[in-house]
């Protein structure tokens, strides 16, 4: 145990050497700063996963709208004045359906896009709570459409 650099008389030292003591604060910073550069590559990456999030999201909103104005304007199409066909009531609550479900799809986005950004700029990282939220506003909205298929069911008997 007679290395170079030991302090043998300091209890308080006890075999750490005088080199690693005077160059641990240095160590410190070091590793400071690539734990800093590391953190802030992997927020550009989650902001841009958070960004490609949102447009996929945008892309499926668009497609239910797109989907919904479609079957509205093929029923739409079909119906004669004084004669409605069998499924236009069906057609037009599914329409409606379609178009706000995509609303709410595009509004959750939104809301989940700048709660991300917004616990990213704060360096927290984000919570598995959108999920519970979509499925929660999804379920909301379809219920939402039966109630109504059925008040227009039993309106009509």
């Amino acid at each position: 145990m007679n290395t170079p650099y030991t302090a043998y008389s300091s209890p308080t030292l006890n075999n750490i050497s005088i080199d690693s003591r005077y160059h641990r604060p240095f160590e410190k910073l070091r590793n400071y700063h690539r734990r800093v550069i590391d953190n802030e590559c992997s927020m550009a990456r989650d902001q841009f996963a958070v960004e490609r999030n949102f447009l996929s999201w945008f892309k499926l909103s668009m497609a239910v709208a797109s989907s919904g104005a479609v079957i509205f304007r093929d029923y739409d199409k079909a119906r004669k004045p004084f004669q409605p066909l069998k499924y236009t009531r069906i057609a037009d609550i599914s329409t409606v359906y379609f178009i706000s479900l995509s609303i709410v799809m595009l509004g959750v986005a939104m809301m989940y896009l700048w709660d991300v950004k917004l616990r990213l700029a704060k360096e927290n990282r984000p919570a598995r709570l959108f999920w519970m939220l979509f499925l929660g506003v999804l379920g909301f909205v379809g219920a939402m459409s039966l109630v109504i298929v059925l008040a227009l069911s039993y309106a009509n008997m």
